[in-house]
């Protein structure tokens, strides 16, 4: 009966099975990854990086910066990102938040395998804010190659 309940769809039209990712984890995977405090702008470009890149059936995706905003806002409620001016840090609870989210990712082949490019790519950031553009265009291309670009429309 219990299989029933993890497979019914959720409001997003997804069954819970399907999803590995969901936005509090993305969240969590890209400020830890970057290790660095951002503005929301930024974690925004990173977070649709990372969607674009992960299966589209495997996360639930954001709609747009507010969304982002708000989850953000809950997750400073709970301890798990700290804001700094107009800048957002994982917080020491948040990183244990990320660590099983990759351990639940992991039980994902699929999945496994395009975040640890994509942490790679976050991980080796340009320092200047201006080669960032660029250097996630290339990292893109790279991993739709390797990836055989798994979000494409049919």
């Amino acid at each position: 009966m219990s299989e029933v309940n993890n497979a019914s769809p959720n409001r997003f039209g997804q069954s819970s099975r399907e999803v590995s990712i969901w936005q509090r984890d993305e969240l969590l995977l890209v400020l830890k990854s970057t290790d660095r405090c951002l503005p929301l702008e930024d974690i925004a470009k990173f977070v649709y990086f990372l969607e674009d890149v992960l299966p589209s059936d495997k996360v639930v995706k954001f709609l747009g910066i507010p969304s982002i905003s708000r989850q953000l806002g809950q997750m400073i409620k709970s301890g798990l990102v700290e804001k700094k001016s107009s800048c957002y840090r994982i917080t020491e609870k948040g990183l244990k938040f990320a660590e099983e989210a990759e351990l639940s990712i992991e039980q994902d082949e699929e999945i496994d395998q395009v975040w640890h490019a994509t942490r790679d790519i976050l991980s080796n950031l340009p320092v200047s804010r201006l080669k960032w553009d660029s250097y996630l265009d290339t990292a893109f291309r790279q991993l739709e190659s390797e990836t055989q670009a798994p979000n494409e429309v049919q």
